[in-house]
């Protein structure tokens, strides 16, 4: 019959034959010499044998981990053996760490799945687009709203009348310019028969939807709609644009971009030029950077304007709110 111990050096279990019962052993696992307990738990029937007649008493540790074949020798005549066997492993530890990890694994990865599935779910629409909005809660006055009280942009930025939009449609502009269109439709909504015009602004040229200024009834809102399709590319010229716009001697310029890409000289020159003709600029930065923001928030006031700022992920869930961008505010 075999004892069960623990070896005291790396406190694996190894197996012994009860014969060995107060001597010593050699640790399968790490080579260490064992003491084997003079009285042990068998622990195959549960029974405690009494070690073998004419056995010394055990020293209270013997050296372990010994490579000298003499003392070994020594080390086992005075355990009344004649060599020091070496135990054998206890299988059983191994199935059950065995089991233990594959369990440890299997909830990890049950683990990793269901917080997988969470995020997936979570995630937002990178884009939306505007023509088939879900319908979900309303989200208050939006950068779509259409302000029945009065010509308004951005759901409740005031606009002098008459009013020119000028709208960046660069390549920077591409993940909000659909929104930057819905924007402006909703403000032409609100000027009940004002005059005004649209600016696409480009690169090497920008595109006019008319030659002057002309009134907002359903003719021109429907001209807005095929218009704001049209695709120009590049890196816009705001200044060049703005200066267009004044030629139009509006009251009020709605500016749509993600940044001016002007240098602070060429921004007040601009600002100077707005001012002096008595024109104000209301600006709204669409997914702009910080600076960008500052700048375009800067020049709006410098001419006695309102600025906006709306990230990309805001104008995906303000869409969302309505169910087809049609919602007046509550004035």
């Amino acid at each position: 019959m075999a004892t069960r111990i623990r070896c005291r050096d790396c406190r694996k279990k190894i197996s012994i034959d009860n014969a060995f019962a107060g001597g010593v052993c050699r640790c399968p696992y790490c080579a260490a010499l064992v003491l084997v307990p003079n009285k042990v738990t068998n622990a195959d029937n549960g029974a405690r044998p009494e070690s073998p007649t004419g056995r010394p008493d055990a020293p209270a540790s013997p050296p372990a981990g010994s490579t000298d074949p003499a003392d070994e020798t020594a080390i086992a005549a005075a355990h009344g053996q004649t060599e020091i066997p070496t135990a054998k492993p206890v299988k059983l530890q191994g199935i059950i760490s065995i089991i233990l990890s594959v369990l440890i694994v299997g909830m990890i990865i049950a683990f990793s799945i269901l917080v997988g599935l969470h995020v997936v779910k979570d995630i937002p629409t990178s884009k939306k687009s505007p023509e088939s909005p879900p319908i979900t809660a309303d989200y208050g006055v939006t950068a779509f709203t259409i302000n029945s009280d009065h010509p308004a942009v951005a759901g409740d930025m005031k606009v002098a009348t008459p009013v020119v939009y000028c709208i960046d449609v660069s390549d920077n502009m591409h993940q909000v310019i659909e929104y930057a269109g819905e924007i402006a439709k909703a403000s032409l909504k609100s000027l009940d028969g004002a005059k005004f015009t649209v600016i696409l602004l480009g690169e090497e040229t920008d595109q006019a939807l008319s030659d002057q200024l002309i009134e907002a009834d359903q003719a021109a809102q429907a001209k807005v709609r095929e218009f704001l399709t049209a695709e120009v590319f590049g890196a816009a010229d705001l200044a060049r644009g703005l200066r267009a716009a004044l030629a139009a001697k509006p009251a009020t310029i709605v500016l749509m971009a993600r940044s001016t890409g002007m240098d602070t000289q060429e921004l007040q020159t601009v600002a100077e030029k707005i001012s002096t003709q008595g024109t104000c600029l209301l600006t709204i930065a669409l997914d702009a950077s910080a600076d960008a923001q500052k700048e375009l928030a800067d020049l709006a006031r410098s001419t006695g304007g309102e600025s906006r700022t709306f990230t990309a992920a805001e104008l995906d869930d303000m869409w969302t709110s309505h169910a087809a961008g049609e919602f007046h505010t509550d004035k």
